[in-house]
C-alpha cells in the first residue's frame, strides 16, 4: 500500500471517528435538552400551581379580613351596649341602694317602737 493509500485510510478513520463522536455529542445533547424541557414543563405546572393557590390564599384572607371588620363592628356595638347597661345598672343600683336604705331605717323605727311597747310595762300608760 502506498503512503496515499494509508493516509487516505487515517483520513477516512478520522472522519467517521469524528462523525461518531459529532453523533454522540448530538444524541446527548439532545438528552439534555429533553431533560432540561421536562424540568422546563415541571417548573411551569408548578409556577400555575403556586399562582392558583395564592389566588385561593387572597380569596381566604380576603374573606377574613372582611369578617374581622364585622367581628369588630360587632365588639364595638357590644361594647357600647353593656357601656349603656353599666351605666343603666350603676344609677338603677344606686337607686336600689338608697331605697334599700329608706326601708331599712324604716322597719328599724318600727322595729324600736316594737321593742319600747314590748318593754313598756302594762297600765304605766296615762
Amino acid at each position: 500500500m502506498s503512503t496515499y493509500d494509508e493516509r487516505l485510510t487515517a483520513v477516512e478513520q478520522t472522519i467517521t471517528s469524528l462523525r461518531q463522536d459529532f453523533l454522540q455529542a448530538i444524541i446527548d445533547h439532545t438528552r439534555s435538552m429533553t431533560t432540561l424541557n421536562k424540568v422546563i414543563l415541571q417548573q411551569e405546572q408548578n409556577m400555575r400551581d403556586a399562582d392558583h393557590e395564592i389566588t385561593i390564599l387572597t380569596g381566604v384572607i380576603s374573606a377574613q379580613r372582611q369578617d374581622i371588620k364585622e367581628m369588630k363592628n360587632c365588639l364595638e356595638s357590644f361594647d357600647q351596649r353593656f357601656t349603656s347597661s353599666e351605666e343603666q345598672f350603676g344609677q338603677s343600683f344606686v337607686s336600689s341602694e338608697e331605697r334599700f336604705d329608706q326601708r331599712f331605717t324604716s322597719l328599724e323605727g318600727k322595729l324600736e317602737q316594737v321593742v319600747q311597747l314590748l318593754t313598756t310595762p302594762p297600765g304605766t300608760d296615762k
